[in-house]
């Protein structure tokens, strides 16, 4: 074959694929660049937005904080009895002249006959009072929240028909004489001057404020229509948009935000910031349409496909001289590298290229295909010795699982008993155990075991424990007898060092007492058949392979008919949440609570549900097990 014109071939498409390639590479270019611009742009935007829109809502709030203060003051004034009727009446005319944006005071006292409670207002510069015993105003918000809550409070706006005849917020504070709670001192605001501060912010060319309250109730817009008759949820369902809706929230829940609201059926998308008022938890809001926001950016859209055209050429120009010269040995080291990557490591061209680069890459890749070539040999052995030791894991795990008792196999529990238990391993096999069984005709075994370790090795451990147990157990009537063996055994027959915790019991069926013992183990619980429960926490020994010849007692407890004994390992009570709280046994508890009457299998499936809701299953690694016996009735009764 000619190796010029296969050459020459190549390389036109070589410079096609480099055409596209570039053609992509700008154009993702130009869209990261637009990308980049909005964001500044958006930035800008709603720094800038923000800011005005937190300078009013400051400004608004500095108003109500005024009232706040002038409240405070009032309180003060009549709590020390300093003056007397008219003194107090004259210093509510000057309040009221120094203070334009208060329009009315009202003393409301708990008792609506006495002549104390008046509303005070101006008119004509003259301070004008009006009782109100004919007021049903005990029942109002403005007297009933901060009355029953013992707290100032800011009411939604409200029309006043008895003072001021014109529709006002009221600041409520709640009155105390002498250390009585008395009454409610109420100021009222006129929404009108708020609306005026409102009104005339202007952002952008058609940008505009508008203040909702605490319930989302509009109360300030340039469009006066919509002001206390329509809330801001109210368009939300209109348009039937989750994402103003959810905007509608976070203001009235006082948080601020700057967002983007894109009407679902055609219209402009706009950006709405919003800001909380401290004083009175109102929400400032300034809606923007997206046009005027990003007005220039399709001028700079424009020059940065021109710049991008010009700089495209050159680089495509400069492209087409240089792939002639790298074409050939570039092709010949990509078929090589689709032979590698078919598998063919021993063979391929051999590469010969003037270009040093390339030819450093093609000896390098020779090279990389023998050390890739040995390290498949090794990872196939590593691989076939994994796959050994996972099958005698599984059958190691099958052997394990066999050990304990089926909880569907009836038939090795006396009639006056029922028994339910739970295994499950943090891996493929564990260090937990449980295992009950007759020990004679009127005597039932059960126990409970957790081996410091997990693995192979806790396993194997525990396999042992549990052969042991049934071999000794025929021949020991007490537990700290069989623990006293096991222990032994441990001490001399155990090279890790591993110690188990254990809980013993032996229950005798015809009176319904149990002889436990609790080897460094966890609680044992005693479930009331009428209700409640007595947890036994004290411990008769240290856990088992410590020390040889530890001293080993027990305790008795009495089950009545329908008493439970549970016991289980500490993948329960030290299970973790993802904020390393522990489950512990008050959680347990919580849950033994609920569960009275329950069956044993029901108490055990909700023991692990509980533990499984609660624990984080990136921290908690440890075995869980659990075993519930209820005591049905005493033997041949």
């Amino acid at each position: 074959m000619n190796t010029s014109k296969k050459t020459k071939y190549l390389g036109q498409q070589l410079i096609s694929f480099m055409f596209i390639f570039m053609l992509i590479l700008f154009l993702v270019t130009f869209l990261i660049t637009r990308q980049l611009a909005y964001k500044v742009m958006r930035s800008n935007a709603e720094e800038s937005i923000s800011n005005l829109t937190e300078t009013n809502a400051q400004m608004i709030d500095k108003n109500l904080s005024n009232i706040m203060t002038i409240a405070q003051e009032l309180r003060t004034v009549i709590n020390d009895d300093l003056y007397t009727p008219k003194q107090l009446k004259r210093h509510i005319h000057h309040l009221l002249i120094d203070n334009p944006r208060l329009i009315s005071v009202c003393l409301a006292y708990d008792k609506p006959s006495t002549k104390r409670t008046q509303t005070f207002y101006l008119e004509n510069q003259q301070i004008r009072s009006i009782p109100a015993e004919d007021d049903d105003y005990l029942y109002k918000d403005w007297f009933q929240i901060p009355w029953l809550s013992l707290r100032p409070w800011w009411s939604d706006p409200w029309f006043d028909n008895l003072g001021s005849k014109e529709r006002v917020c009221s600041y409520s504070l709640p009155l105390t004489i002498k250390g009585k709670h008395q009454g409610i001192i109420r100021l009222d605001t006129p929404m009108e001057s708020l609306h005026r501060i409102v009104k005339p912010i202007r952002v952008k060319k058609t940008g505009f404020a508008f203040m909702i309250a605490s319930n989302g109730m509009i109360v300030a817009h340039p469009r006066d229509s919509l002001a206390m008759n329509y809330s801001a949820f109210d368009f939300a369902n209109r348009y039937g948009d989750q994402e103003l809706r959810q905007i509608c929230k976070n203001a009235v829940s006082g948080q601020s935000g700057f967002e983007r609201f894109r009407f679902e059926k055609p219209g402009p998308d706009v950006w709405i910031a919003y800001r909380p008022l401290p004083s009175n938890h109102w929400s400032l809001l300034v809606e923007v349409p997206n046009s005027e926001v990003f007005a220039d950016l399709h001028s700079l859209s424009i020059i940065t496909t021109i710049a991008f055209v010009l700089a495209f050429l050159i680089f495509s120009g400069t492209i087409w001289y240089r792939t002639s010269a790298l074409n050939q040995p570039l092709s010949e080291l990509v078929d090589a590298i689709k032979l590698a990557g078919e598998g063919e490591l021993q063979s391929g061209p051999e590469i010969d290229s003037n270009t040093y680069e390339i030819q450093v890459i093609a000896e390098n890749f020779e090279k990389m295909k023998s050390s890739l070539t040995s390290h498949i040999n090794n990872l196939q052995q590593v691989t076939e010795e994994k796959n050994r030791i996972m099958a005698e894991v599984a059958f190691a795990s099958i052997i394990q699982r066999n050990l304990i008792p089926k909880n569907d196999d009836a038939s090795k529990l006396p009639a006056n008993l029922k028994a339910f238990g739970i295994l499950e391993p943090a891996g493929a096999i564990g260090g937990d155990l449980y295992d009950y069984f007759l020990k004679d005709d009127k005597h039932f075994l059960f126990a409970i075991a957790d081996v410091a370790g997990k693995g192979v090795a806790a396993a194997m451990t525990m396999t042992m424990m549990t052969t042991l147990l049934r071999t000794v157990s025929s021949d020991k009537d007490k537990p700290e007898d069989i623990l006293h063996i096991l222990n032994t055994f441990l001490v001399e027959n155990n090279p890790k060092s591993d110690f188990v915790t254990m809980v013993l019991g032996i229950i005798d069926l015809e009176s319904g007492s149990c002889v436990f013992s609790n080897a460094g183990h966890t609680p044992i619980y005693q479930l009331k058949a009428a209700g409640g429960f007595s947890k036994f926490a004290t411990t008769h020994s240290t856990a088992l392979g410590f020390f040889d010849n530890i001293k080993i007692t027990s305790d008795v407890l009495q089950l009545a008919p329908g008493d439970k004994i549970l016991v289980f390992t500490d993948g329960v009570s030290e299970a973790v949440d993802r904020y390393d709280k522990l489950f512990g046994t008050d959680g347990l508890e919580q849950v033994l609570n609920k569960e009275a009457g329950s069956s044993p299998e029901e108490t055990v499936q909700a023991v692990l549900a509980a533990v499984g809701e609660f624990a984080d299953t990136q921290k908690s690694h440890d075995d869980t097990t659990i075993l519930v016996v209820e005591f049905l009735k005493p033997l041949n009764c």
